[in-house]
């Protein structure tokens, strides 16, 4: 099927060609049906300039072939051509190749132009901070030297998972471990294992056979991070609407050789570089997608082992990094302590202005949440000491 043999994705501009593996039932063969002979048993798909060719044993029995709803497409092999636009009634191909017949749908899918717009314009209109270098509290890192974060380096042999190699390429490799030592399951929120900390989650997860969401897979990679000595947190990315509950929590991670926060997504295995391979953090991917400056994801971003799209997951991020929240404390299972805890957490100039400086504190229990406010990115994204 062309779902799992083909994840070829075109790109321009938010023209996006895929191909994906589709229904289990047969073309309606009464509807009219245009044939495609291969005569070198291969198929290629044309938009523009850009050409996908695939072998006839990689397209399924009935498959189809998805394009943006604004493009028109060309299928071809060296003996036909077929031309394929939004309006076009002959969307049912039937592809021969020597005594072997498969049959291809060819659909349009919209692209939500306007609400990606929409995205765009509330991260322009909220663009700027404050930057005025706010006395607050200060961010602290655990050093690898805590016993929990010791058992978790030498459990899971992290020395091993980072490697010999370059700072960038231990936190990739420890970033690619993160992604797939548990499954995301973004449903569970309320199921996630308890207490909140690297060694619970993966023995919960593999114990039940279960996912976590994006926040604890987070949370893992972050005492990852700390046990092989690199400063990191988990940062929960919210969108303009406080009503929407689909938030997405990431991580960052300092690399010394840079000089710089990196931005690291454990659920997806992402992490984004600028056109002359710069790795970027939160902030610049921010700046960037203001400012329509290109941005790159690597090739094996993914959602449990399954390719994720490029352009579903660069608008997907689009929404969500409009404000920020963040642990004041980087440590083993913070976020399950007894006693104080506290956040900080990071909004747009023009957006909750009153509530810049303030501070929130409630009780539950025998736990003190406290939540500070505050529109200085100087501050929040400040390098580790």
């Amino acid at each position: 099927m062309l779902s799992t043999s083909i994840k070829t994705i075109f790109l321009i501009s938010f023209l996006m060609l895929l191909l994906i593996g589709c229904s289990e039932q047969k073309i309606n063969e009464t509807q009219f049906i245009k044939t495609l002979t291969l005569g070198n048993d291969s198929i290629y798909l044309q938009c523009d300039e850009d050409t996908l060719a695939f072998p006839f044993s990689a397209i399924g029995l009935y498959d189809t072939v998805n394009s943006e709803a604004a493009t028109s497409m060309t299928i071809y092999s060296t003996t036909d051509t077929l031309i394929f636009t939004p309006d076009s009634i002959h969307k049912n191909i039937k592809v021969i190749s020597g005594e072997n017949t498969k049959f291809l749908t060819v659909t349009y899918f919209k692209i939500a132009k306007n609400n990606y717009s929409d995205k765009l314009n509330l991260l322009k209109e909220y663009a700027v901070y404050n930057s005025s270098n706010t006395k607050n509290v200060e961010f602290t890192y655990s050093t690898p030297n805590n016993k929990n974060l010791i058992e978790l380096r030498k459990q899971y042999n992290l020395e091993s998972v980072a490697g010999n190699g370059s700072e960038i390429s231990k936190i990739i490799n420890l970033l690619h471990w993160a992604n797939k030592i548990v499954r995301h399951n973004g449903s569970t929120g309320s199921a996630n294992p308890n207490p909140k900390n690297a060694l619970n989650i993966i023995e919960t997860c593999q114990k039940e056979n279960k996912g976590v969401n994006c926040r604890m897979m987070a949370t893992l990679l972050n005492e990852a991070y700390l046990s092989m000595g690199f400063k990191s947190r988990h940062i929960t990315c919210l969108p303009y609407d406080k009503a929407d509950n689909d938030c997405h929590v990431i991580n960052i991670v300092y690399s010394d050789s840079l000089k710089k926060w990196l931005y690291v997504d454990p659920t997806f295995a992402a992490y984004f570089f600028d056109a002359d391979s710069n790795f970027l953090s939160i902030e610049e991917v921010r700046k960037k997608i203001i400012k329509g400056e290109k941005l790159l994801l690597p090739n094996d971003i993914n959602w449990n082992g399954q390719p994720k799209e490029k352009i579903v997951y660069l608008a997907y991020m689009a929404k969500n990094l409009f404000r920020f929240s963040s642990p004041i404390r980087s440590e083993f299972g913070y976020e399950s302590k007894k006693g104080d805890r506290a956040w900080v957490n990071l909004n747009p100039v023009g957006y909750d202005d009153s509530l810049s400086g303030t501070v929130d504190t409630y009780n539950k229990q025998d736990i003190t949440n406290t939540t500070y406010y505050t529109n200085d990115d100087a501050y929040f994204w400040i390098k580790p000491n």
